[in-house]
């Protein structure tokens, strides 16, 4: 009968281990800031790392983690910084920007 109880002991202590191994393991940290895309060292004069900013603005946006839409200041917050940009743009990359966001967001609608 002890063995019996010592089995069981030992079989959900082990469940309960790797468990909690999986668990960590598939767990990401929690966004909780827009992201916004690394604009390489060799752009170095303004006009040409805002043409690379509105063109790939949206690359480390996830648009199928619908969590992030529900969150104001990732989603929303990153929608108005975008929005902000276009003044100082000129209209061909505000062109490919938009284009951009739309055909990323398009398949999670």
């Amino acid at each position: 009968m002890k063995t019996i109880h010592l089995l069981l002991l030992v079989l959900v202590l082990t469940a309960c281990g790797s468990h909690s191994r999986q668990s960590s393991q598939e767990q990401k940290p929690r966004q909780t800031t827009f992201v916004f895309p690394e604009i390489p060292e060799m752009l170095t004069e303004p006009e040409q790392r805002l043409s690379f900013l509105i063109q790939h603005y949206w690359e480390e946006f996830d648009f199928a983690d619908t969590t992030l839409l529900a969150q104001p200041d990732i989603a929303e917050q990153g929608f108005v910084n975008f929005i902000a940009l276009f003044p100082q743009a000129v209209p061909e990359d505000l062109t490919a920007g938009l284009d951009s966001l739309v055909r990323r967001a398009e398949p999670h609608l």
